[in-house]
């Protein structure tokens, strides 16, 4: 989760656009907001968290500070055979064998941490 804060500290009149949206760790200070109300995600940033064009994304404000993170994906639960099986609402690319067993030992390992 990335937080930006309008008014950073560095970022005033005498420095760039590009000087005031540095990445820095996580982070990213003196973003612009348009008159539209929009902020740019860095592409690092949106390709970090696995954002695209189009994605849905929660924004929250609580306490002064906005997060925003990708959207839960939808889905419904439907019967197959005597098992209940989650299926995505909307097309989505199908996991390999590889990621679905690398997520499987991760999640296997923190457990047992």
């Amino acid at each position: 989760m990335a937080t930006a804060r309008t008014h950073g500290p560095r970022c005033g009149a005498t420095h760039s656009r590009s000087f005031c949206g540095i990445f820095e760790g996580g982070r990213i200070d003196g973003m612009t907001i348009d008159s539209a109300g929009r902020i740019v995600i860095p592409r690092d940033i949106r390709n970090a968290i696995g954002l695209t064009a189009g994605a849905t994304v929660e924004i929250d404000a609580s306490d002064g500070v906005i997060t925003i993170e990708p959207a839960p994906l939808r889905v419904k639960i439907v019967k197959h055979g005597r098992i209940f099986v989650a299926v995505p609402e909307e097309n989505i690319e199908t996991l390999s064998e590889d990621t679905v067993r690398a997520v499987r030992d991760k999640l296997r390992n923190d457990r047992v941490r």
